[in-house]
């Protein structure tokens, strides 16, 4: 079975900080997990439209969902014996309703 590039698109705002993303039902689009979603990218010449290209196998349904999030970005701890950086973690703003 072959794959499909699939284009994902959406036009909306953002504050700063924020991101658009889109979660589905398989593992190219992060099996429902927010954190293993696909990022969209503003495009550089109109900055309310995002987009994503993923391939996704031919044949088989998907289901997908889009929504607003941003980065806590990491902090560094230290200890005596070293520095730990800690990773980023991703936080849900909103589910973006089929329109």
């Amino acid at each position: 079975m072959g794959t499909s590039r699939v284009t994902f698109k959406i036009k909306g705002t953002t504050l700063p900080g924020e991101v658009f993303a889109v979660c589905g039902n398989s593992t190219a689009l992060g099996i429902w997990s927010c954190q293993k979603a696909v990022f969209l990218i503003p495009k550089a010449d109109d900055e309310i439209t995002w987009t994503a290209t993923v391939n996704l196998p031919r044949a088989i349904l998907f289901k997908y969902r889009y929504f607003k999030c941003y980065y806590i970005e990491p902090k560094k701890r230290s200890a005596y014996w070293m520095m730990e950086t800690l990773g980023s973690t991703m936080t849900l703003r909103n589910w973006i309703l089929a329109g």
